[in-house]
């Protein structure tokens, strides 16, 4: 668990979410009180036309630890928590910073789970759904189909070896965030949550994965469109070359004997 002198920011990307986060952001505050945590709440709103911006600065008002940072208009999830990221850095000096969806298929109480692993010494913590213990709960077969076939294109081209690549469940250390370096990754949407691991294994820092049951949101329609599993395809061919590059020229560097 986190030490109470250590900021905890939770960063909530959210599009019309506003029925969503009149649950989530009392049960995260009710979190923090029970683990006697340092904690923050980081709303990044995508311009959302259903009042969601307002709600969170009534929040705000009434907790003080509720903060909220309105795009200019709709620019994707990889931009959000890029957004989020360096708000949470560079503004809040967050410790520990944890991103979760704002559609509550994200059970706060995991989050003891995430920290009890970066106090073991991981950088990043992933909520994952097909390990034991983990799982999916209002989901079509279809999706769940997608969402296999996503994860498996996603190991095989990355050579990334965890079990859910597409988790938006996840703690990083400050010093993780700073070494993955969100600003400088390539990808604006979905595809933004497998190219941020990829640049964590580069960078040698230490991954885990803990059960995660998803509860499929039960307000609101989910943002996936066949226009972001596609360009979640085109990431993960990119970043296969850009693996297959490295990896030729390191051998082109290994001196011979």
């Amino acid at each position: 668990m986190g030490s109470p002198d250590e900021t905890v920011v939770c960063v909530i990307p959210t599009y019309n979410e506003k029925q969503n986060l009149k649950t989530l952001i009392p049960s995260l505050q009710e979190i923090f009180r029970k683990n006697k945590l340092n904690g923050v709440i980081l709303v990044v709103d995508d311009h959302s036309p259903d009042g969601t911006g307002q709600l969170v600065k009534e929040f705000s008002k009434r907790y003080g630890n509720v903060y909220l940072v309105s795009q200019p208009k709709r620019m994707g999830l990889g931009l959000a928590y890029k957004t989020g990221f360096t708000y949470a850095l560079e503004k809040l000096n967050g410790k520990v910073i944890i991103q979760m969806d704002g559609d509550c298929s994200h059970n706060p109480t995991y989050m003891s789970n995430f920290l009890e692993k970066i106090n073991e010494g991981y950088d990043v913590i992933v909520g994952c759904r097909y390990i034991e213990g983990g799982g999916i709960i209002g989901w079509s077969l279809r999706r769940k189909l997608i969402s296999r076939l996503a994860n498996n294109i996603a190991r095989l081209l990355t050579g990334i070896k965890l079990n859910d690549l597409t988790s938006g469940y996840r703690a990083f250390t400050n010093q993780a965030l700073k070494k993955i370096n969100p600003n400088k990754l390539n990808s604006k949407g979905f595809d933004f949550q497998m190219e941020v691991l990829f640049m964590a294994k580069k960078s040698g820092l230490k991954i885990a994965e803990v059960p995660l049951v998803f509860v499929n949101r039960r307000k609101g329609k989910s943002k996936l469109t066949f226009e972001e599993i596609l360009k979640f395809s085109l990431t993960c061919l990119r970043l296969s070359v850009q693996r297959i590059s490295q990896r030729q020229f390191l051998r082109k560097e290994i001196p011979k004997t």
